[in-house]
């Protein structure tokens, strides 16, 4: 059987949201049709000559909408409205979403000027047919049940009829096929109500689809039969075409090849016909399929080739993907080696430009890791409170002895006090450790820079794509290396703090730049240092010292080596200053950097405790001479050898 999930949910999609826009093809029409040039058509004909088209051949349509938009400045906006929400509709069939947003706007924007509400409904469920083909079933849903409660109120039983189709579809994509049952019976039953049958083709088709993928072939025949019966009665071919090609794959799977054959006969007779060009590709793939289970390749070729040329002119990659696919099993078969590998090849490099599965996968595999070593310090914490609970219950047990065992007592007690005073501190240690990762790898740093990777990948830039998942990637590692060490070199930190800030500056459209400046220092291997030490306050920088900001803001990190034993490092920024901030920063923002700076406070007390030579640090607000703050300087002061 055909491939399922979204390459046939997103074929049924298409097909419904342009159902409610086509027209009879009237003798008035006709005449349209044959004269064909939108230059000299009113915006009126235009219009019509365009939804007729939807379904049929884009380009026409696209071209006779586009007329209508550039048509002159006192052209009704009714009609700009109609031409603005087609052309976002060809967008969504071309997988151009970014300009089909724009175009359903702009339809937005004059719908709501006239008032219109049945054209507000209208968009609102259009931008769900856009989210859906981008894979957000959730926001494809919100602007559904958005577009289903409007048309309650507005009692628009047509627009019921057709949001109830499309919320079955949803439904189908996240395999709740009982819920998207559900739905298309309440669909059909408002139809009922209204005494159209020929509306329930579409109804009558998913959920024929349901049952196929259910694998309960002969519900799926019943209904399909049904959809066929009222396609014919009614004069509707594109119901039965659906219907025919629906059981072609039914008995394809059942590998009744001559029935299947049959009924695919039947949908490309009638194609032939109307010339519905998303069926056709539909029809294509079915064909190749069929005729490549039949051991006939050299016609399965021809119906994949013809599935490739007619998905490349919709821009329809997935549709694309599975004739590339077919032409290389059907070569293969036939022994041409060749001819498979350059299809396959194709199709490799057709995929590799819809998705990054295999970085989607390291993400994943990431952020598994990541909960994974969570999960570790956490089981630490736990095993080291379930010691010192034990070392505290042996403590009280000691204390039963007798005036005899003082001696001895005191000894044991004084070993326990000082083992559990050290495993409290290799606790708070270990807490400080948790509380200094989770600054780093902050949820929202992470958040943003994943969905910044994820616009890369969608935008079709692999190689961006890759450099700054690979950036990301390494960073965490370091992150995660880093945090279960008490000193590392300082080569190792600044690596670290140069990938922190790149994504960062990727994430803020690059509103800052930074400097490290470490030419005093020979080698940077021999200098050991506690890690990370400047990303909370570097971090506070980005996130509120340039925020409001109008000028670029810069950072600057020195280090710098102070007589022959201590290492100074100076975290300076042109941000708004601590006292600023404090003022006019909201209590979230002040808690952020009053975080930052106790964790690094606590983090350096537990470190000094063990010590001979401690490690300082500063902060100081910088201002002008008229008392404005013009930035924040940090100042660490790190001994040398002190580990």
């Amino acid at each position: 059987m055909i491939k399922r999930g979204l390459f046939y949910l997103l074929f049924l999609m298409i097909c419904n949201s342009a159902y409610s826009l086509e027209i009879e093809q009237s003798d008035s029409l006709r005449q349209l049709i044959a004269i064909g040039n939108a230059d000299t058509l009113s915006v009126e004909e235009n219009v019509k000559l365009g939804k007729f088209f939807l379904s049929k051949d884009v380009k026409k349509s696209l071209k006779y909408f586009t007329n209508v938009i550039y048509s002159d400045s006192s052209v009704e906006p009714q009609y700009l409205a109609t031409a603005y929400e087609n052309i976002g509709i060809i967008f969504i069939k071309q997988g151009e979403h970014t300009k089909a947003t724009v175009m359903l706007d702009s339809a937005m924007k004059r719908y709501e000027q006239l008032g219109n509400k049945i054209g507000i409904a209208s968009v609102i469920s259009n931008r769900g047919n856009a989210q859906f083909a981008l894979g957000n079933y959730e926001k494809a849903l919100v602007y559904f049940l958005e577009s289903y409660k409007m048309r309650e109120e507005l009692d628009d039983s047509i627009g019921l009829a057709k949001i109830s189709n499309n919320l079955g579809i949803i439904y189908m994509s996240q395999h709740e096929d009982d819920k998207a049952l559900e739905w298309y019976m309440k669909g059909i039953a408002i139809l009922n109500a209204l005494g159209n049958k020929g509306a329930q083709v579409s109804a009558l088709n998913n959920i024929g689809h349901v049952f196929t993928r259910k694998n309960q072939y002969n519900e799926a025949i019943k209904y399909y039969q049904q959809s066929i019966m009222i396609s014919l009665s009614n004069e509707n071919p594109d119901g039965a075409i659906t219907a025919y090609l629906g059981l072609a794959d039914i008995y394809t799977t059942k590998n009744n090849l001559n029935t299947a054959l049959v009924y695919f006969k039947k949908a490309e007779s009638l194609l032939n016909e109307i010339g519905n060009i998303f069926k056709l590709n539909h029809m294509y793939i079915i064909g190749g399929s069929i005729y490549e289970k039949m051991e006939n390749y050299e016609t399965a070729i021809q119906y994949n080739k013809k599935a490739l040329v007619s998905s490349e002119e919709l821009g329809m990659k997935q549709f694309q993907a599975n004739a590339l696919v077919a032409l290389a099993s059907c070569y293969k078969k036939l022994g041409k080696f060749e001819e498979a590998f350059k299809f396959m090849e194709e199709y490799s490099n057709l995929n590799d430009s819809m998705h990054s599965d295999e970085k989607v996968k390291q993400i994943a595999e990431m952020h598994a890791k990541f909960e994974t070593e969570n999960k570790q310090k956490e089981n630490v914490i736990l095993e080291s409170q379930l010691k010192v609970k034990s070392l505290e219950l042996r403590t009280n047990q000691l204390l039963l002895f007798g005036l005899g065992g003082i001696l001895l007592f005191s000894i044991i007690l004084g070993g326990l006090i000082f083992r559990n005073n050290k495993m409290k501190l290799e606790h708070r240690s270990l807490q400080l450790e948790q509380k200094l990762l989770r600054t780093q790898m902050n949820p929202h740093f992470i958040f943003n820079a994943l969905i910044t990777i994820e616009s890369y990948i969608y935008e079709n830039e692999p190689k961006l794509a890759g450099k700054y998942l690979s950036d990301f990637s390494r960073l965490m590692r370091l992150i995660l290396d880093s945090s279960v060490q008490e000193f590392i070199p300082l080569k190792k930190e600044l690596e670290t703090l140069r990938f922190y800030l790149e994504l960062q500056k990727l994430r803020m459209d690059d509103n800052f730049t930074y400097t490290i400046d470490t030419t005093l220092i020979d080698d940077l291997d021999e200098v050991n240092i506690p890690p990370m030490l400047t990303q909370p306050f570097i971090e506070n920088a980005i996130e509120h010292g340039f925020r409001g900001k109008t000028t670029h803001g810069h950072i600057s990190i020195d280090y710098k080596l102070v007589g022959e034993n201590e290492l100074q490092i100076t975290v300076k920024d042109n941000g708004t200053g601590i006292n600023h901030n404090q003022q006019v920063n909201t209590d979230t923002n002040i808690f952020h950097r009053l975080s930052a700076i106790q964790i690094t406070k606590e983090r350096l007390v537990v470190l000094n405790k063990s010590k001979h030579k401690k490690v300082q640090f500063h902060i100081s607000d910088l201002a002008d001479e008229g008392g404005v703050g013009t930035g924040t300087r940090v100042v660490f002061t790190v001994p040398l050898g002190m580990f």
